[in-house]
């Protein structure tokens, strides 16, 4: 369906199959409950560049602006049963957001945001949007090799999810093409109804001591990740901004005209990026260990570096992530892991905000 608008004035019920099929396998005795251990993991990571988390809540109003290229949060919660032979299966919930922008693309949107002028220059406007939240069953097996004490995890989840957006925008203050998928039209306000989706993952965890000082663990998520979406909405569209009007403040609004269209795709495919987190830890003593932590989500590498020491009760940990400007602090012990990080502590001002708890009985 084609269409052609003008915008309004801009300032510059369930199936329940995995479910079922977790329950049976829970009665099989390798995995009963009686023979299993319940364990539940949670880990989460959210970057601002440009605003603290409270104004991206807020629609960006704020004065303190700093210049960045990207917002994203990635959550992981499961909560189930592993057995003593390495099997395990779980509940899982996932919830990932990702946006990635020119400076100029968040300066524009800051300043439209703050009644500030857009109409002084042309911005240069670039924007990639991907987003799914979905819930579902895994399944992973531990492996071990007894000569080199190596183990490593391998894990395959089937989630459902109908929260959907993925898409760009490209072009400038005067002329813009926008092609996305989505499950609620924000840009134009279309009606539709919800797409399903299913959502298909596999990952892998390591953990492997190579000499008597040097520890390397890790994990991949999405090694192969992929949802496959049926009647998904989808606008491609072009937005021409050749009229402008000043009011009496003089404040210039801009009057776009939008055309394209607007049509339901009955399969689309939408492939999800691996994600990696790599520790690598050196024994300076018997209690003391220097760490070298990487990750690499939403297309960029992070690093960091930190400082272990043990107690009679446990580990503790501290690490620093520059890009993130995130201070991280962990405590572990053998049934259960914390972690809380953050570039502040006025929770109105966190750019970046880390939290891990990990719970095995």
């Amino acid at each position: 369906m084609s269409f052609s608008r003008h915008l309004p004035k801009q300032r510059k019920g369930r199936r329940r199959g995995p479910f079922v099929i977790g329950a049976l396998l829970l009665l099989h005795s390798p995995l009963s409950p009686a023979a299993a251990r319940p364990f539940l993991q949670l880990d989460s990571l959210t970057w601002s560049g440009p605003v603290s988390l409270h104004a991206a809540l807020n629609k960006w109003q704020t004065n303190d602006f700093h210049s960045g290229k990207r917002q994203f949060t990635t959550q992981w919660l499961e909560a189930g049963l592993r057995h003593d032979n390495g099997w395990g299966i779980s509940l899982l919930y996932r919830y990932d957001y990702s946006l990635r922008f020119t400076p100029d693309t968040a300066l524009y949107y800051h300043r439209s945001q703050n009644g500030a002028d857009i109409a002084d220059r042309q911005y240069d406007l670039r924007l990639a949007v991907s987003h799914f939240a979905a819930t579902g069953l895994r399944i992973e097996k531990r492996l071990h090799h007894a000569g080199t004490g190596a183990t490593l995890n391998l894990g395959v989840s089937y989630l459902r999810t109908g929260d959907l957006l993925d898409g760009e925008i490209r072009g400038d203050t005067r002329r813009a093409t926008i092609d996305y998928h989505y499950a609620e039209d924000k840009l134009f306000g279309r009606k539709v109804a919800a797409p399903e989706g299913r959502l298909l993952s596999l990952d892998a965890a390591f953990s492997w001591q190579p000499s008597e000082r040097l520890h390397l663990e890790g994990r991949i998520r999405d090694l192969y990740g992929l949802i496959i979406w049926r009647q998904a909405p989808r606008t491609i569209a072009t937005a021409d901004a050749q009229r402008s009007n000043t009011d009496a403040a003089g404040i210039t609004s801009l009057e776009p005209l939008v055309s394209g269209q607007e049509l339901t795709e009955a399969r689309w495919r939408q492939t999800l990026a691996p994600r990696l987190f790599l520790s690598t830890k050196y024994d300076f003593g018997k209690r003391t260990s220097l760490a070298l932590l990487t990750r690499h989500l939403d297309n960029a590498t992070y690093w960091a570096g930190g400082i272990t020491w043990a107690s009679r009760g446990g580990k503790s940990e501290i690490d620093y992530w520059p890009a993130l400007r995130m201070t991280a602090v962990t405590y572990a012990t053998q049934r259960w892991k914390f972690r809380l990080g953050a570039d502040s502590l006025d929770d109105r001002r966190f750019r970046s905000l880390s939290l891990g708890i990990s719970l095995q009985y």
